[in-house]
């Protein structure tokens, strides 16, 4: 796995210039779909190549089946990551609600 300071923004970045040379139909990773490509049209938020959109997902479970308290885990990836790095490199936060 790559961190920041080993190459990993240089990669981040070489996925950004795919943005506009992708003009193929084959769909190999999110940045190649359609809702993607808008985001990056002009005065969208990925037009700059310094943002940076991510996935985001969480899923709440009961801590204990008599509790009221229920642990949500909220997972993010950046999606400019490439694959494999983007899995390996979850970013996870949990939170707690009663």
């Amino acid at each position: 796995m790559q961190f920041i300071g080993d190459g990993m923004w240089d990669s981040v970045q070489d996925r950004i210039k795919r943005r506009y040379n992708n003009t193929h139909d084959v769909l190999t990773d999110i940045i190649d779909g359609k809702y993607y490509k808008e985001y990056c049209g002009k005065g969208n938020f990925l037009e700059k190549d310094t943002n940076l959109s991510m996935l985001f997902n969480t899923d709440g479970a009961p801590l204990f089946q008599s509790s009221g308290i229920s642990l949500w885990p909220v997972f993010l990836a950046i999606n400019e990551i490439p694959p494999t790095e983007r899995l390996a490199l979850n970013l996870v936060t949990c939170t707690l609600s009663a």
